[in-house]
């Protein structure tokens, strides 16, 4: 889990974790403070709202109930508001060592090799 900014800049890495976990169980693992700040997620973090009125979640469409072309308008403002982050993970798994097998021995280093890059 990262944090960024809307230049991009990455302000926080949470830990790794070992094997495939879903990004909202990470979510409510991390303590996060209440801000004034506003934060963008992605539908991978429903129900993230509950706890914090300042994150902004995109509209779901479902087969019985469609967005409205409002929504759609609100959704589209909010994908191109996160594309910068998107561009921010994107830069990081650029670098191949993060995507292929470590041979080292210490448990932390992948925690340290993503917050070096």
């Amino acid at each position: 889990m990262a944090f960024t900014d809307h230049t991009g800049f990455i302000h926080f890495i949470s830990d790794t974790y070992e094997g495939s976990v879903h990004d909202k169980s990470i979510w409510d693992d991390l303590m996060i403070k209440k801000t004034s700040i506003n934060i963008l997620v992605d539908l991978g973090f429903l129900g993230a709202d509950k706890k914090h009125e300042n994150v902004i979640l995109p509209y779901k469409t479902s087969k019985y109930k469609k967005t409205s072309s409002l929504q759609k308008q609100i959704n589209k403002g909010i994908s191109s508001l996160r594309i910068k982050v998107e561009h921010a993970f994107s830069g990081v798994k650029r670098l191949k060592i993060l995507s292929q097998k470590i041979y080292l021995r210490s448990p932390n280093i992948y925690d340290l090799l993503i917050k070096v890059v």
